[in-house]
This record gives structure tokens, sequence and C-alpha cells, in this order.
């Protein structure tokens, strides 16, 4: 995005651009990032389903040991 900002910049500087041109790039614009944040919510709440549904499976198979008090003690 910094390389096409840097571009578009030097470009709209030199050259005039219709205003139809920046309506079309920030349309274009807008819809990559909804798109990506799209992507990334489905990836980001996949991941975190199945790593949640693993722990619960994980906890429900431990091994309860009935001595541990969960004092942390020093030794030495």
């Amino acid at each position: 995005w910094f390389l096409l900002f840097v571009v578009g910049t030097i470009h709209n500087l030199t050259h005039e651009v219709p205003d139809e041109s920046w309506q079309r790039f920030w349309k274009v614009h807008v819809y990559i990032n909804l798109g990506l944040a799209v992507l990334v919510i489905f990836w980001f709440t996949a991941g975190g389903t199945h790593n949640i549904l693993d722990m619960l499976r994980r906890l429900r198979r431990a091994e309860r040991d009935v001595q541990d008090d969960g004092v942390v003690r020093e030794d030495g």
C-alpha cells in the first residue's frame, strides 16, 4: 500500500486526475480491505474454535492429582 501511495502521489502531482478515478480507487481499496477483513475474521474464528475444542478435550482426558493443593514451594 505504501508503494501504491507513493506512485499515486507522484502521478497526482504531475497529472490531472479526475474525481471519478479517485472514486474508483477508493471503492476498490475499501472492497479489498473488507474482503481481507472477512478472511481474517473467518481464519481467527476457525482457529480459535479449533483451539478451544482441543483444550476442552485435553481437560476432559487429563488425569487429576488429588494430592496437588496448588502450593508452590522452594526446595532449597
